[in-house]
């Protein structure tokens, strides 16, 4: 009597259980389902507004005063780096910066941070050369005045996100600058990052 009695209670224990954890399931499948598959896609996305190419300036000749070429910008997801400390010290030399103010950059408590806005192309290779996981590229477009310094009080200069801030760059920016586009930058499970509509670019 005893042993069946026993048995009876943990029956019972076990069917209380199961039926808890059935309808924590349904809850968070049915009613949860939306609001953690949103949660859960914030650790993996990033909207970005990217900016066009800017138009070019050029003289009566046709020849170029200000053009605007592709510049690989270097960000990086701190979380997906396992040795912050040595990657700090590796991206420090190759990006001729501060090793105290990258470590400081790559906080894991951030998903995103830009490590160097329009790199030239020699930091990019060197960058890409260590193969660190959790590091990027996205291309961005950075200004470039072939004549240099001849005619820059009249040609002035843009900053570094597109915007003209003096001269014919500031008077005309409404011409110039390129259209704004809103990207998503994803990565999945073995690191790849994935691009507008969803494509992996490498």
């Amino acid at each position: 009597r005893r042993t069946r009695l026993r048995a009876g209670i943990i029956g019972g224990l076990f069917v209380m259980a199961l039926v808890a954890i059935s309808v924590r399931a349904i809850q968070l499948h049915v009613f949860e389902g939306a609001w953690l598959s949103e949660r859960a896609a914030r650790e993996y996305e990033r909207a970005m507004v990217v900016q066009g190419k800017r138009g070019a300036i050029t003289d009566r000749n046709g020849s170029p005063l200000a053009v605007s070429i592709d510049s690989p910008s270097i960000v990086a997801y701190p979380r997906q780096i396992s040795d912050r400390q040595a990657a700090a010290r590796q991206l420090a030399k190759a990006l001729n910066l501060s090793q105290r103010e990258v470590v400081k950059k790559l906080n894991p408590k951030r998903t995103f941070v830009w490590l160097k806005r329009q790199a030239i192309p020699r930091q990019a290779e060197a960058v890409q050369a260590l193969g660190i996981k959790g590091i990027d590229f996205i291309t961005e477009h950075s200004r470039y005045y072939p004549n240099e310094t001849l005619a820059a009080q009249l040609v002035g200069f843009s900053g570094i996100d597109g915007h003209g801030l003096e001269g014919m760059e500031f008077y005309f920016d409404a011409y110039l600058k390129g259209g704004e586009e809103e990207i998503t930058v994803l990565k999945d499970a073995l690191g790849r990052r994935f691009e507008g509509a969803g494509m992996p670019v490498r």
